[in-house]
């Protein structure tokens, strides 16, 4: 637990996980059984529970991305790299304005270019080195899941 806050740069070079290991399919197969239940579930559910499940969405998701710049201004390495200007960064953005606005052209966006992205970012990570008990390894494959659930 010593390390679950620490920054990649801080972090021993063989301390994080290889893509395609049991911690890596751990994340995309519950991800996946995750998003399949998620689709069952709003196929057979009444409205107004869908649409209370996407208003807590429309909630968690900026507070996923104020946590995590909140995590990094603590350990001092806010930096450029780290702004919230990436695809997967923004598409909380995107996917948040879609479930309060329900505008057409931001769900088209997050259908076309969002998802995708996100999908491909939990089969061929970017974050590799941070280990299994890390807030910036569990946040991103829950951040980039409730991506590719929603």
């Amino acid at each position: 637990m010593k390390d679950f806050f620490l920054y990649k740069t801080e972090l021993p070079m063989d301390s994080g996980f290889d893509t395609f290991e049991p911690c890596h399919w751990f994340w995309i197969i519950g991800i996946g059984i995750f998003s399949w239940w998620m689709g069952k579930f709003f196929s057979f559910a009444p409205k107004s529970k869908v649409k209370r499940i996407e208003w807590g969405l429309g909630i968690i998701f900026p507070l996923l991305e104020l946590t995590r710049t909140v995590v990094l201004i603590m350990n001092n390495v806010f930096v450029p790299y780290e702004y919230p200007l990436h695809l997967c960064n923004l598409s909380l953005w995107i996917g948040t304005i879609y479930i309060w606005t329900k505008n057409c052209f931001a769900g088209v966006v997050y259908i076309l270019l969002c998802l995708p992205a996100a999908a491909l970012a939990i089969v061929f990570p970017g974050w590799l080195r941070y280990p299994f008990w890390n807030y910036m390894h569990i946040h991103n494959f829950i951040y980039h899941g409730l991506v590719v659930a929603l």
